[in-house]
């Protein structure tokens, strides 16, 4: 997994949030937990925040709706799992990027 680092001062970094989010789900800390960026939401982004549970709660949810089923006429089932794809997270800890990274390489 490679990664750049970009510094942007502290007046651009809104409308850099908004051009990322143009292009990929943005997904940073918000009000103490991991939240979909939205226009309305730009301004409680607080990328350096430390309190917000770790990030694996996003992929790997304590409880999850997995599929639907319906009993008439036989069984009708329907899966609800979606993979996440084009999604950017901002302010993660280093400790939860190399977790995500074990993560994806086990699977």
């Amino acid at each position: 997994m490679a990664m750049n680092e970009v510094f942007l001062k502290e007046e651009k970094v809104k409308d850099a949030l908004r051009t990322l989010m143009q292009k990929y789900i943005v997904v940073c800390p918000v009000g103490g937990t991991y939240s979909v960026l939205t226009e309305d939401l730009l301004a409680k982004v607080d990328i350096e925040r430390r309190g917000c549970p770790p990030p694996k709660l996003l992929f790997l949810p304590p409880k999850e709706k997995m599929f639907e089923y319906v009993l008439r006429d036989g069984v009708e089932v329907k899966a609800l799992l979606e993979e996440l794809e084009g999604v950017l997270f901002l302010g993660l800890r280093a400790c939860d990027l190399k977790a995500l990274e074990c993560w994806t390489k086990s699977s």
